[in-house]
């Protein structure tokens, strides 16, 4: 069961990662092509692909949770049945 402390981590999660994709693509559209950046371009090349592609598949994963724990919940809602245990363990009599 999710609880909602732990629906609001995912959710904290995923905004990270929206920053995290965001910082990626600063780092390579603007601080790779610029003209001598601090450790070279091609460092800041692939640190921004790494963020970008980390933090695209973690938000999908993130997502694909919250989603699987929503289909989880209907579907609990609409199987439960209730069951009456006296019925069961009586035994039938016959007159």
């Amino acid at each position: 069961m999710l609880f909602q402390s732990e629906r609001k981590n995912y959710y904290a999660g995923i905004v990270g990662c929206v920053l995290g994709f965001v910082l990626g693509q600063f780092l390579l559209e603007v601080v790779s092509v610029s003209e001598s950046p601090f450790g070279g371009q091609t460092l800041y090349i692939i640190i921004g692909s790494v963020l970008t592609v980390f933090s695209i598949l973690f938000t999908g994963i993130l997502i694909k949770k919250l989603i699987d724990y929503s289909k989880r919940k209907k579907n609990r809602r609409k199987n439960t049945k209730i069951v009456f245990l006296q019925d069961q363990q009586r035994p039938k009599r016959t007159e």
